[in-house]
């Protein structure tokens, strides 16, 4: 492996990545919400559009006929991509967003479960990519969040 080049970066840049992705994990939905391959596809359009994330394409959803019966659902977004994964036989939704735009994946998390009416949500929050000129988010650690 050769030398790495130290990159300097404009003041007030230096620590910016360039995306932000979400990992949550939601609780206590009700198991034919979380079989219902219309109804989760229908929350999370609804919910990346209040918070005003691009949809590029619905590349679709496939409901799983055996074990629990769960879902998959994929939105490509012109930030990047919204993805979930149902567990109808646990009550829990697995959500991955990701964002190199403005908009915050955290809203689309909120919204979600409330939608689905969650009890329990845990969020993770990583910062992507390298530091560059022009990035949008800061580099600063986050604390898993909980809610109950």
């Amino acid at each position: 492996m050769g030398d790495v080049e130290k990159q300097e970066l404009p003041q007030g840049e230096i620590g910016r990545r360039l995306g932000c992705h979400v990992i949550a994990e939601l609780y206590g939905i009700a198991p034919g919400s979380l079989r219902n391959a219309t109804c989760l596809m229908d929350a999370l359009r609804q919910a990346l559009e209040e918070a005003r994330f691009n949809i590029v394409t619905e590349a679709g959803s496939h409901k799983f006929e055996e074990g629990g019966q769960g879902v998959t659902g994929f939105v490509l977004l012109s930030e990047s991509h919204a993805a979930f994964h149902s567990y109808p036989e646990c009550g829990y939704l697995a959500l991955d967003l990701f964002s190199c735009g403005s908009q915050d994946p955290l809203q689309v998390v909120s919204r979600m479960a409330e939608a689905l009416g969650a009890e329990r949500v845990i969020k993770q929050r990583f910062r992507r990519g390298p530091a560059c000129s022009g990035a949008l988010y800061d580099t600063e650690p986050l604390p898993i969040e909980w809610e109950s």
